[in-house]
């Protein structure tokens, strides 16, 4: 897997959210599909583990002197054989690198369930009005700041009333 793919793929262009929502479908859909054919890959070299474990396995028991240096193959000499041998060590080696691939497609599908989650959390802040632009009054004063100012105004006058604190 290209870094730079997920990377890029994963950025937010939260100035675009509707161009954002459409591309998350077909992105996640991409990684879901590449983490399927990466858990795929894993498990044909998991078998060919296996299958190239057998096949010394049944190399050392039909040949012990050849293949053990010794007269009878013992389970101790059998799996010293296999698990030292150039072959089963190259199919071990493709295994975790093919399980190393799975796990980070498993990372890049979590990280888009997180990308969507992002999004939504955009979109709220937008029809909030979280980014738009401060309005002024006629006076010049930013609107924004004049509410809160009120606001907090009134919360503190409800406070002293409450506390029976007359101003």
């Amino acid at each position: 897997m290209s870094d730079k793919d997920y990377k890029q793929d994963i950025v937010i262009n939260a100035s675009a959210l509707e161009t954002e929502w459409l591309r998350q479908p077909g992105l996640y859909l991409k990684y879901a599909e590449l983490l399927a054919d990466a858990r795929r890959q894993a498990k044909k070299a998991a078998e060919r583990v296996k299958v190239c474990r057998s096949e010394l396995v049944e190399r050392a028991q039909g040949n012990p002197q050849g293949c053990l240096n010794s007269e009878k193959a013992t389970s101790q000499l059998i799996e010293a054989y296999y698990r030292t041998h150039k072959d089963h060590k190259e199919a071990k080696t493709k295994l975790v690198d093919a399980e190393y691939e799975a796990d980070i497609y498993d990372a890049a599908v979590f990280a888009f369930h997180q990308r969507k989650a992002a999004l939504e959390n955009l979109v709220r802040l937008h029809l909030a009005g979280y980014y738009s632009e401060p309005k002024a009054d006629v006076d010049g004063e930013d609107v924004k700041t004049k509410a809160l100012d009120s606001a907090s105004t009134k919360q503190k006058k409800s406070m002293n009333r409450k506390r029976g604190i007359k101003k």
